[in-house]
Parts: structure tokens; sequence; C-alpha cells
């Protein structure tokens, strides 16, 4: 042929669009993987209700975090404002690495703030935690407008892995003792707690339970809390935490948040069915019917379970310390381990017969443990 023949440019239909349709899903698998890659979180991204920003509120930041997942640790700087009450769903990707820090941008003049009013037991949150793993919040305020129904954190679902840091958290109880004033509850029927969780350098005021931590039985709670710097004011409960493995409380201030009643009526600080052991030192506790009331956990039988409670700063209307083991000699769990020193108890209750500063039940010490209760100062 002639090198100016050449074979005709016009294909038949069926194969220009065969070819036509391969080339367009070719390149929709390219899109639909590139935006795949690109929806997962990583890094730091910015919220603000009135400037410029990745996200204009709690919750569309909380939002694209459940939808996208992480790839990352991520950090949520939040701007100077108030915004409303949110909820944190599951996080795909978040690991001891890649956790979720929601916190006050550092360029803030003051904290950002978290804030709401309930009226029900439908919206009693300021932050609804439905099973999110490894997430942070650290420096903000939050302000539970409610009275009736003033809870700050509510969990749901399993949880797990969780720190609060550096936030100053406020109710509205006033006088009252409800059920439905809490800074944080993960108590709530369908909830289950997991792994670690971190209290630390908050300021906790005006509830009727502060902290309150709980699990559904042996081996489905916490595996530690550690309580640390906190200033905690509360008219029923400064923490109450179950089904935990191991529990460390120290350096905070505990009050109860109005004056003092009958023996019966202060503030207590709980940690029932504990596993393994619990630290209760260099802590202050003031107006408390039991500033620590420790129940063992009735079925861990293998470890020794220990208790170190060490200068603290206590007064009381009704117990000080209160150690107390499980008695039944088959499932029984009783703390083999007990070392109590260098606290100061002062009772001052009007009950004439069963005030106590330090009361030990059911307690049996291993011959190759420790068992020391020296050097207290009890004022009755």
């Amino acid at each position: 042929l002639s090198p100016w023949v050449r074979a005709s440019p016009f294909e038949p239909k069926h194969l220009k669009m065969k070819n036509f349709t391969k080339t367009l899903l070719f390149l929709s698998l390219i899109l639909v993987s590139s935006i795949g890659a690109l929806a997962q979180m990583s890094g730091t991204y910015t919220v603000s209700a009135t400037g410029s920003a990745n996200f204009n509120s709690m919750l569309a930041a909380s939002t694209a975090l459940a939808q996208n997942g992480v790839s990352g640790p991520v950090i949520i700087n939040i701007k100077d404002g108030t915004y409303p009450r949110f909820s944190v769903d599951s996080i795909a990707g978040t690991s001891s690495i890649n956790t979720v820090t929601f916190q006050s941008d550092p360029s803030n003049i003051s904290q950002a703030v978290i804030e709401d009013s309930a009226s029900s037991s439908l919206d009693n949150y300021l932050v609804y935690l439905n099973g999110c793993d490894y997430t942070v919040f650290k420096n903000l305020t939050f302000n539970a407008l409610g009275i009736s129904y003033g809870t700050v954190f509510i969990g749901n679902s399993t949880l797990t892995n969780w720190t609060l840091d550096g936030n100053t958290i406020n109710g509205s109880a006033g006088t009252s003792v409800s059920n439905f004033n809490h800074a944080m509850n993960n108590g709530t029927p369908g909830s289950k707690a997991r792994g670690n969780f971190h209290f630390i350098n908050n300021s906790i005021n005006n509830f009727s339970v502060g902290l309150q931590m709980g699990g559904t039985g042996y081996q489905l709670g916490a595996d530690s809390i550690f309580v640390d710097n906190n200033i905690i004011y509360a008219t029923d409960q400064g923490i109450n935490f179950y089904w935990a493995k191991y529990v460390e409380i120290t350096n905070n201030e505990m009050y109860r948040s109005i004056p003092m009643g009958d023996w019966y009526q202060n503030l207590n600080n709980i940690v029932n069915n504990i596993s393994f052991g619990v630290v209760f030192n260099n802590n202050k506790v003031r107006g408390a019917e039991n500033a620590l009331y420790v129940y063992t956990n009735p079925t861990n039988l293998a470890f020794p379970l220990t208790a170190e409670i060490k200068n603290n700063d206590i007064e009381t209307g009704y117990r000080g310390i209160y150690l107390r083991g499980n008695p039944d000699l088959v499932t029984g769990n009783t703390f083999r381990e007990v070392v109590i020193e260098n606290n100061k108890i002062i009772d001052s209750g009007t009950d004439p017969v069963n005030g106590t500063g330090i009361e030990l039940v059911n307690v049996n010490i291993d011959l190759t443990k420790s068992g020391s209760v020296q050097n207290n100062m009890i004022s009755m």
C-alpha cells in the first residue's frame, strides 16, 4: 500500500462504546480509591463557629471522624466560642497510637466552652460517648446548665482507653443528690468500660456525682482507672467505680459541695467489686460519709488483692477508711496485702456507735505479704 493510504479512523460503533466503557470504569476505580485514601483523617483540624476552619461545629467534626475513620493521630483544635452538645460515635482506626484529641486551640484566649441544658433523661449529656475508643478531651470547659438533669459525659456501649485532662467541668446540682447529675457517667446499663482510663488535672464542680465508671461483671470492667490531681466538689459521691481491676487515686482534693448533714448524708468515695488492687494516696477529703469505701470482687481467687493507703488528710462524719473482703470461703476474694500509713483522720460525726477511723472487714493477710497499719492519727 502507498504510505499515504491509512486504515479507516472509524471503528464500528459497538467497539467504540465498549472501549469507552472500559476507560470510564478504570477511571472510576482510580477516583474511588483516591477518595477512600484521602477520607481517613490524620493530623490537626480546627473547629470554629464563626471563622475559617475545617468544621463549623463539634457535631460536624465528630460526624466526619465516625464516617471516615483515622489513619494516624488526630487533634481537633476548638476555637474560642460556645458550642452545644454533641455525640462521638465509634471511630475506625483508633489505637494507642492513633488517638483522637478534642482540645481548646492553643491560640485561644480562654478555653473553648461546651454548654447546653437538658430537660429529660433523653438529652441528659453534653458529650454522648457511643462506643468511641482512645479518645481524649483536653483543656475544655463544660457547663451543664440543667438542675434536675445535669450530666456532662455519658457513656453507652463499650468505651475503652479514654482520658479527661485539664478540663473545667461545671454542673448545676446545687443541693440536689439526684442520680442525673454526673460529671462522667459510664455506669449506664448498656455501657461497658474496657482498657485504661485517666482523669487528670480536672476541676469538677457542683455535681451530685463526680466520676462514675461501671462494668457488668468480673473481667467486664476497666483494666485500670487513674485519678490524679483533680479537684472535685459533689453533694453525694466524689467517685464511684465498680468492676474495675485496678484503681489508683492520688493527689486529689474532694469536697462535699454543701455543708455536712447527718452522718449518713455526706460525700462517698466508693470502689466496689475490685479485682486486683487499689491505691489511695496523698488525697484531701472533706465532708465525707465514707472517705474511702472499698469492697472486693467476689470471684477473683487467683491474685492477691492489695491496698495501699498513705498520707491522706480526711475529715468524715462516719468512716475514714473502710476495706471489706468478700467472706465467701469458696469464691470469696479478700485483701492479702494491706499498707495503711501516715493518714490523718478526723471523725466529727454524730453516730456514737458506728463511726470509725479505719475499719477492716474480712481481711486475710498472706504470711509472705505486707500487713501494716501504722503512724495514723485518728480523732473521734
